[in-house]
């Protein structure tokens, strides 16, 4: 009996894992990640998207509940091990864009390289 992922794969995922490999090579043999929404939920700038209250922001706290946070923490951890230089442009990348933003909220895309070969 096959598993349910060999079954119904994901869209993302191709016939070959060959040609996976060459497109992730295209790509620079890295993925990027927006990392704006979790610069903005540790910033306390990240919106409740409440209608009656608009101007209601997340408690920076909550960054430490976050699925997301946890798996970025892990990354950019691996990188300081396994390649320093990648993780320090990455950590370089969201500095800028904290201090481009004065602090406040990131408008724009901030994007890190993981997963790099």
């Amino acid at each position: 009996m096959r598993r349910f992922a060999e079954r119904y794969p994901p869209p993302w995922v191709s016939e070959s894992r060959h040609d996976n490999l060459d497109r992730f090579a295209k790509w620079g043999g890295s993925q990027q990640l927006d990392v704006s929404p979790l610069l903005n939920l540790a910033n306390g700038k990240m919106s409740m998207g409440l209608p009656s209250f608009p101007n209601t922001n997340y408690n920076s706290s909550m960054v430490f509940k976050n699925a997301d946070s946890f798996a970025l923490t892990t990354s950019l951890l691996s990188q300081l091990k396994t390649n320093k230089q990648a993780y320090q442009q990455n950590i370089a990348t969201m500095k800028a864009a904290l201090k481009n933003a004065n602090h406040g909220y990131i408008s724009g895309q901030t994007l890190v390289k993981i997963n790099i070969l």
